[in-house]
């Protein structure tokens, strides 16, 4: 089994091209399904009382005709119906276009615990708009459900919603160890 100290970064980047995602829309990595940032379980997690943090990184550009906004949604599920993916645990907020071309990325901090099967943790980031900084926002911890600290093919997607003509692509998203 690998281990959960390990980066695991997405094999399947860039992302298609997500056009005009004027309801909410799951990022598909170059293959055509849902890009899946991969969560390996670990032997250690499975211990009560063990806790794990870990930072997700998030990045990609966008491009837009109007003066629109951009909302990234980060998911513990790897299912292609986002419903089926539970709530979101993080959501950007408005991240303005504004007719531009531009870059962003969001810096996600979590911790897992295995005894209360939680995940928690907070998130900041950088749009190129006028608005720029995603200032530092707390995700509440969420119970993790059915997630498993041991099983393999779990992992986190990613979603987009912005209205108006435009299209992203995500360019980077790994699970990096703390």
């Amino acid at each position: 089994m690998p281990s959960f100290l390990a980066s695991a970064r997405s094999n399947k980047l860039p992302s298609n091209l997500l056009s005009n995602p004027t309801s909410e829309a799951q990022f598909l990595g170059s293959d055509g399904l849902p890009l899946v940032l991969p969560l390996e379980g670990s032997l250690v997690l499975q211990t009560p009382g063990n806790q794990r943090r870990f930072r997700l990184s998030i990045a990609g550009y966008g491009t837009s005709t109007g003066a629109n906004n951009l909302v990234i949604k980060v998911y513990l599920g790897t299912s292609a119906t986002i419903a089926s993916n539970g709530t979101a645990i993080l959501s950007s907020g408005n991240m303005a276009m504004n007719s531009t071309n531009q870059n962003w990325f969001i810096d996600v901090y979590l911790t897992y615990d295995s005894q209360s099967k939680v995940i928690g943790g907070v998130f900041q980031g950088y749009s190129g708009s006028s608005t720029g900084i995603l200032a530092l926002t707390v995700i509440t911890e969420t119970s993790t459900g059915s997630f498993s600290d041991a099983a393999e093919g779990q992992g986190f997607t990613i979603t987009a919603t912005c209205g108006g003509t435009s299209s992203h692509v995500l360019t980077c998203a790994e699970i990096i160890p703390e």
